[in-house]
């Protein structure tokens, strides 16, 4: 038995043609709408990322302000704490001013009068208002030890602040955080320690030519 294939008719080659394109048409909409949602998962999760670190950026908190004040110093400067405790203490004369960086942030100021009396005045370093004023207790005895540092002061041609100057020029900046005289009195010295940022720089201050004999220079880790 023989069969017989009909031919297509045009009008069924182009439906079958229609239907052949439209199948393409729908399997490559499919593709590029998996392809476009593939690509835009990964830009969702970057932009939430980038989101959420700027958003940590903006409730980070700014310690710059901080540092830098740290490293200018007190904001009271040693020449002004000490015209506070010679007002307390009139008619005295400075031995040692030293910034208190770590306790309460005060200035410890020494004087001592022509008695001899000892004189300890806390100034504060941020409105530099008197905090404390102490006399030290010394025996009746022992008040010959005191002659020394008067010698000293008297047989010093360079002011306190003419050495404060000298040293802070010659460190090439930063603010005193000490100076307190020392040496004989037939060689008095001035001690400054100066201090910038992590810096610090001890020097000596030779009282009665205003040469610089030593300095030394430490860093903190």
């Amino acid at each position: 038995m023989t069969s017989s294939r009909r031919p297509l008719t045009r009008t069924r080659r182009l439906w079958a043609m229609g239907a052949l394109s439209g199948a393409l048409v729908l399997s490559v909409a499919a593709c590029s709408s998996d392809s476009d949602s593939s690509a835009d998962e990964p830009r969702e999760r970057v932009s939430s990322a980038a989101s959420a670190a700027s958003s940590a950026a903006a409730n980070e908190p700014d310690t710059a302000g901080d540092a830098s004040a740290a490293q200018d110093g007190p904001k009271v400067a040693y020449d002004d704490a000490i015209a506070a405790a010679q007002k307390e203490v009139p008619d005295a004369k400075v031995t040692e001013a030293e910034y208190d960086d770590d306790g309460d942030g005060d200035w410890e100021v020494d004087l001592i009068t022509d008695e001899p009396r000892v004189h300890n005045v806390t100034v504060d370093a941020t409105s530099g208002e008197v905090v404390r004023t102490h006399e030290d207790r010394i025996p009746d005895g022992q008040r010959d030890r005191l002659k020394y540092p008067l010698a000293k002061l008297d047989a010093a041609s360079v002011s306190l602040d003419d050495a404060a100057d000298k040293a802070l020029e010659n460190a090439g900046g930063g603010y005193v955080s000490k100076i307190s005289i020392q040496g004989t009195e037939q060689r008095p010295k001035w001690d400054v320690e100066v201090t910038d940022g992590r810096v610090q720089h001890e020097l000596d201050i030779d009282a009665k030519t205003g040469e610089v004999v030593s300095k030394e220079t430490d860093q903190e880790d």
